[in-house]
């Protein structure tokens, strides 16, 4: 199973074979390499997904997960088996791990009014 990356996509479930999404046409393989084997979601289920995707013996890194806490409570679990996370909305100062990179400013730095 490959999910659509569109958060908008009614039905974000695709076969593996598929290029682009059945449903909304978004393209499915990430820089021509990647796939979505799992979404990563607001939940308390954090832990059992990162278990789980650990698991996968060629996994490099986890783009997600959609908020500091869900990333507070996988980040151990990643960490511990070397795989790096990146975040495109985990803020919390209190996020840190050499595997843990996140793509905006932490809440300390957006705080800070730049001149």
């Amino acid at each position: 199973m490959t999910y659509c990356i569109n958060p908008d996509c009614s039905q974000r479930e695709n076969p593996d074979n598929c290029a682009v999404c059945e449903n909304c046409t978004t393209p499915l393989i990430l820089q021509n390499r990647y796939r979505i084997k799992h979404p990563l979601q607001i939940n308390k289920y954090s832990c059992k997904v990162a278990q789980k995707l650990v698991k996968y013996p060629d996994l490099l890194a986890v783009l997600g997960h959609y908020s500091s806490e869900a990333t507070k409570q996988a980040l151990s679990i990643y960490t511990k088996a070397g795989v790096v996370l990146v975040s495109a909305t985990s803020t919390s100062d209190n996020l840190k791990s050499p595997f843990f990179f996140r793509t905006v400013p932490s809440d300390r730095m957006a705080s800070h009014k730049r001149y």
